[in-house]
């Protein structure tokens, strides 16, 4: 069975495009289109408090990196003010690995997927 499929492909995140290992996640290290420095997405993964968001993501430990990218999806408390709630966190790059069909073919313009998709790999499907 093939995982990720996406027109008889398996889609895999290419890291070299997704990850300027250079920066740090607050200087923006996460280069796909929904990451991007003060969206929405970029401001939960801040808010969120599971990552050294000032450390170069070169420096991240292979755990660290893991979770950033493939964690299962788990609960993680966020404070807010007097109170905290419960969010759920799931590895980026598995998320929008698991994501790429549905969101792929749904996007209004080519242009959009396009920058959704660019930082794919694709390799047939062996069945």
């Amino acid at each position: 069975m093939c995982e990720h499929r996406w027109f008889g492909q398996k889609a895999k995140i290419d890291l070299d495009l997704f990850l300027d290992q250079e920066k740090s996640i607050r200087e923006g290290a996460i280069m796909h289109p929904h990451f991007k420095v003060g969206g929405f997405l970029w401001k939960e993964i801040i808010n969120l408090q599971l990552f050294d968001t000032e450390k170069k993501v070169k420096d991240f430990s292979a755990a660290e990196l893991h979770k950033l990218l493939y964690a299962e999806p788990y609960a993680v408390e966020v404070p807010e003010g007097k109170m905290t709630y419960m969010k759920n966190f799931e590895g980026i790059a598995r998320k929008l690995e698991n994501a790429v069909t549905v969101r792929a073919e749904d996007e209004a313009s080519e242009d959009d997927k396009n920058a959704y998709t660019k930082q794919f790999k694709y390799s047939i499907c062996e069945h």
